[in-house]
């Protein structure tokens, strides 16, 4: 479906009060705290028991909620009548953003 015209692109139109944390997780984490239940306690518990693959496995699934996905990125092309200064520049630039 197009976007309306007229209407800014990113505002919300719908649904819930943006923050508003979803019902089933705050009852699931009511739950686990009242049974002093710590999920990631209990995994790293597990993972000793499992065989080296279903390790790799579990970390691997669990890794997008530790580490934020990176956004792939593309080298701007270099004019062919870019001087080494500017090229340089643009590394630079480049090695600076991934700090």
């Amino acid at each position: 479906m197009a976007w309306p015209a007229g209407e800014p692109r990113g505002k919300k139109t719908g649904g819930g009060k943006a923050g508003t944390p979803n019902r089933r997780s705050v009852e699931l984490e009511e739950i686990f705290g009242d049974l002093d239940f710590n999920l990631p306690n209990y995994l790293v518990g597990l993972l000793p028991q499992l065989s080296p693959e279903k390790q790799a496995e579990v970390c691997l699934g669990l890794m997008p909620f530790l580490y934020p996905r990176r956004k792939p990125t593309e080298a701007p092309k270099p004019d062919s009548r870019m001087s080494i200064a500017d090229l340089v520049r643009m590394i630079e630039e480049e090695e600076a953003l991934e700090v």
